[in-house]
């Protein structure tokens, strides 16, 4: 730990360096092995951070040279999955227009290497900084870019001063008259593990992933790359990453307070950090009750500046410390804007005048209130700027669109609004009384919406008005207006707050509950308009959306689907169409509208193609996509040297407009970039999304990888093999009266199921390569996975379907005696399946394959329990964990329950009942006939010769079933 007097002056390259010298083996970052947390964390110890850091640095020296004079370095790659701010980059992460930029703008382009080479850099020698605090203190530790809400966006550059008031913060004094209240690090210690939700290139993002990694100790817990942060993501984080403390938007803040199923999670948390925007005070008071609530502030251009800790039940209002020279200036009876004022405590805790160093005072352009009864306690109202911040974090400045609207003839004033919202809307005053006449209004909010559009097109498009968020004010309430003749922003909407919320509530009800509206069903663009039109009324976004875009790729989630079937229904219904047979499923096998629509036509029976059964197309699209990825690609491959010459620019822009060109390679006088693939041994695929509702379409770019995975093998100089992990699904459809051998099976799957079937085609497309190529290559098809059980850490997913039974249950008050056609449990916990996956890839004995033979077959192993035994073995002790008033009932009957709970559920019911989104999969498990099925029996005998671990598993039993019911909790 640095020394008292050294806070406020210490710099960040010198407490790397000083850490990877006092604690070398201490943990500074630890960030996921692929887009599944559940793979587990890589961890970054403080000297092999400080060696990437002195890597780099050399490389950059060799590459650019030493900069005298800080010039500008870009960077171009994705905003997570990061240490420091070092990033992996890809041809498929470059911007389409990065030709066109270097056009116009010169300049060298250097490629990063990954970050596994990057963090490889034990002989990496030492790179000094030598410079003293004075020295380096107004000089640039890096530039970020501000989004808007202190004025237009601009470049802020962040120096090592500006820095240094963060560290500061630990000198702040005890204050008097503000009840004691802590500065805001005060609950931050040493080796606390922080995961940030927010990218690196946003102020807070910095500040939590890097500043305060350096200057208090914190371990960062890194997202998974490519993956937005989202309560699927934060769930999958509280089960894996051991998370203390949590710094995440507003928007999913909110979200957690409606969520209370991942919200219970959070008890073992510290508390969770809440700043970027305003949040919702509802939701957030649930959230505050199981896990403290910390509402931060601040900006770019001058960090977090004296927060302070406020009482729990306080957690939305502010207060500050006295040394941040802080003055709220009333400018209207309750509403006081924040000023900045300057003061003799500048250097060390004012950071806003290291970015404006020759400003005394400034105004933040934030608007607050005063807390009823206590001092220094300030409430957030809004933005003095008028710039509206959506509950998601994103930012509009209004001041365009509403001039566009007030142009309209009909209108005195209008306001967009949506501050705290998902939504945007627009308040409009008119110039007579809003029409009695429901026709007359129609008319008139059909003539303002035509403006509104044209003020939308200049909007981005988490922005866009829609019609029917069209608000009028209230005569008895009118608009405030400046000597000119504008609309006093915070003076009107000061008035309309409760009619506000109202207005929004009143839209997500209707838009649930209130569809009035039929679909024509006398053709399939009829139908395609209709289903278009139900549902951008229940999810605004969707408006802009083509009909060829992927549903899910907007936002739209198992709820959502949910809530869009049971639309769908209804006015189908009202159409006189039978509806019974469209399910969530539908929605999850066609995820466009285009798609669906095609879908709804074939099930209403007026298909023109409706010769071929759901089957029959899943098969023809397996057939299909084989034949496309097991042969070599058609584009040309392209090497061009010299490519920033003069002529060379333009032969690479040539290139790069030609279709018959798949790949080019551009070699500049670069280190040798066949490194990687030449010294590859094997390779290992296991990054598959695991979504059961995803049709075979969605799965193309992974069977696409595929079979660059088995290229970049053959390209290999040591003939690299390939271990591919697939799924007993493959093979789940095959006859149940003998046992499937451990070999390639080339009869296509009749189950509707775009994983399984997409695990098909990649196993065919390795056979093929195999065969034809002579890739050196294996498939292991894992059974079910279960939970961990040589240790009580960790824990069986519960959104999992076998959890998901257990829970349902538990609220049904019924548990099955038997699960239908998955009732033979040959299961293997996931902690011992990492171990058989490795015996299985030889990989703990070194098998090196032989680069002279080439193999004839493709090798296939089953990774499921050689022992199985039923559930009916298991359900005491289920029982005895659900308790006496549980009764046994078959599977059909519990089936039976859960369907009968989603026509009697509402909103909030399909919240607390996950049956309900896996209800089309348990209905594929009932068996007819017989009430349970032992399902496939599955060869394992090469499988049990090769791992030893496989095959001295022995069964599923009592302990493993109790141990995984206590790791779910509530049991």
């Amino acid at each position: 730990m640095a020394a008292f007097q050294d806070y406020g002056r210490r710099l960040i390259p010198h407490i790397v360096d000083d850490l990877a010298k006092s604690d070398p083996e201490r943990i500074v970052y630890s960030f996921p092995k692929s887009q599944d947390v559940s793979k587990g964390f890589r961890d970054v110890t403080a000297r092999t951070l400080a060696s990437a850091v002195d890597k780099v640095a050399w490389w950059l020296q060799k590459e650019i040279g030493r900069s005298s004079s800080f010039e500008t370095i870009g960077y171009i790659g994705p905003p997570g999955y990061q240490v420091g701010n070092i990033d992996q980059e890809s041809d498929s992460q470059q911007p389409q227009n990065l030709p066109e930029i270097l056009a116009q703008h010169p300049m060298k382009v250097l490629a990063i290497q990954d970050v596994e080479d990057l963090l490889d850099a034990r002989d990496a020698p030492h790179y000094p900084y030598e410079k003293t605090f004075e020295e380096a203190a107004t000089e640039p530790f890096c530039v970020l870019h501000t989004s808007g809400t202190t004025g237009l966006p601009k470049p802020i550059f962040w120096n090592h001063g500006l820095l240094s008031t963060l560290d500061a913060v630990r000198l702040l004094p005890p204050v008097n008259g503000d009840n004691g209240l802590k500065p805001w690090t005060s609950m931050w210690q040493e080796k606390d593990r922080l995961y940030s939700a927010f990218p690196f290139f946003h102020g807070a993002g910095m500040i939590m992933n890097i500043l305060m990694n350096a200057f208090y100790g914190m371990q960062g817990i890194i997202g998974p790359e490519g993956v937005i942060p989202n309560m699927d993501l934060i769930d999958s984080m509280l089960d894996h990453a051991k998370i203390d403390i949590w710094s995440i938007v507003p928007s999913l803040v909110d979200e957690l307070g409606e969520t209370p199923e991942i919200l219970s999670k959070f008890k073992s948390a510290k508390f969770i950090c809440a700043s970027g925007g305003p949040v919702t005070q509802a939701p957030v008071d649930r959230v505050n009750e199981v896990v403290r609530v910390f509402n931060l502030t601040g900006t770019t251009e001058g960090l977090f500046i004296g927060n302070l800790w406020v009482d729990r039940e306080d957690w939305i209002y502010f207060s500050f410390h006295p040394y941040s020279g802080f003055d709220f200036r009333e400018i209207e009876p309750g509403l006081y804007e924040h000023y900045v004022v300057r003061n003799e405590h500048a250097a060390l805790f004012q950071g806003l005048f290291h970015t404006f160093r020759d400003v005394k005072e400034m105004s933040l352009k934030d608007l607050y209130a005063k807390h009823p009864t206590k001092p220094n306690h300030w409430i957030y109202m809004g933005r003095a700027d008028e710039m509206v911040v959506f509950s998601n974090g994103e930012k509009l400045q209004p001041l365009g669109a509403q001039a566009t609207i007030n142009a309209h003839p009909a209108i005195a004033g209008s306001l967009v609004i949506g501050t705290g919202k998902f939504q945007a809307g627009l308040l409009v005053e008119l110039k007579d009384r809003e029409p009695t006449d429901a026709a007359e209004r129609e008319a008139l909010i059909d003539s303002i919406y035509e403006t509104v559009q044209v003020a939308n097109a200049s909007s981005p498009a988490y922005a866009q008005i829609h019609r029917e968020y069209i608000m009028f004010s209230n005569p008895k309430k009118p608009f405030a207006y400046t000597d000119k003749g504008t609309v006093k922003r915070r003076a009107t909407l000061a008035g309309y707050t409760q009619e506000i919320d109202d207005f929004y509530e009143q839209r997500e009800t209707e838009s649930v509950t209130h569809l009035t509206s039929s679909i024509d069903t006398s053709s399939l663009e009829a139908v395609t308009a209709g289903i278009h039109e139900v549902l951008s009324t229940l999810f605004p976004s969707l408006k802009s959306a083509s009909i060829q875009e992927d549903l899910f790729s907007t936002g739209v989630d198992s709820l959502i689907v949910i809530r869009a079937t049971r639309a769908l229904r209804s006015v189908l219904e009202k159409s006189g169409a039978d509806a019974g047979n469209l399910s969530p499923r539908t929605v999850y096998s066609n995820p466009t509208i285009e798609k669906l629509s095609k879908a709804v036509y074939a099930l209403l029976g007026k298909s023109s193609n409706g010769k071929l059964s759901e089957i029959e197309i899943q098969q023809q699209g397996m057939q299909e996509l084989r034949k496309k990825y097991s042969k070599a690609q058609d584009g040309a491959t392209v090497i061009l040297t010299g490519s920033t010459g003069s002529i060379g620019s333009y032969l690479l822009d040539s290139l790069l407009h030609q279709k018959s060109v798949e790949k080019i390679y551009c070699l500049n006088r670069s280190l040798d970039g066949r490194k990687k693939q030449t010294e590859s041994s094997s390779f290992r695929d296991n990054q598959w999304p695991v979504n059961f509702n995803w049709a075979l379409a969605s799965f193309e770019p992974h069977i696409k990888g595929v079979r660059q995975l088995a290229d970049f093998c053959l390209g290999s100089n040591r003939s690299a093999s390939l271990f591919f992990i697939s799924t007993t699904g493959t093979v789940s459809h095959l006859r149940a009266d003998g046992m499937v051998m451990e070999a390639p099976n080339h009869v296509l799957t009749t189950e509707m199921s775009g994983y399984n079937s997409s695990k098909q085609v990649s196993e065919l497309i390795l056979e093929d390569a195999v065969v034809n190529s002579g890739l050196h290559a294996s498939i292991c098809r894992l059974g079910q996975i279960a939970g961990p059980v040589r240790s009580t850490k960790g824990m069986w997913g519960k959104q999992e379907w076998l959890p998901t039974i257990i829970e349902t249950s538990k609220l049904l008050g019924l548990l099955p005696s038997t699960l239908g056609s998955m009732d033979r449990i040959d299961w293997v916990p996931v902690d011992v399946l990492a171990d058989i996956v490795v015996e299985l890839a030889g990989i703990d004995k070194l098998e090196v394959h032989s680069m002279e033979k080439s193999p004839s077959t493709v090798q296939v192993y089953h990774a499921v329990n050689p022992e199985d035994v039923d559930w009916r073995t298991l359900v005491p002790t289920v029982l005895r964990h659900l308790g006496a008033s549980t009764r046994i009932v078959s599977w059909d009957d519990w089936v039976r329950a859960l369907r009968q709970s989603q026509h009697d559920a509402s909103l909030a019911d399909l919240k607390q009942n996950p049956g309900l989104k896996l209800l089309d999969f348990f209905e594929s498990l009932r068996v007819a006939g017989d009430e349970a099925s032992r399902g496939l029996v599955l060869d394992v005998e090469l499988s049990t010769d090769k791992s030893r671990t496989l095959a001295t598993l022995g069964p599923v039993n009592e302990e493993w079933m109790g141990l995984w019911l206590k790791q779910w909790g509530g049991y």
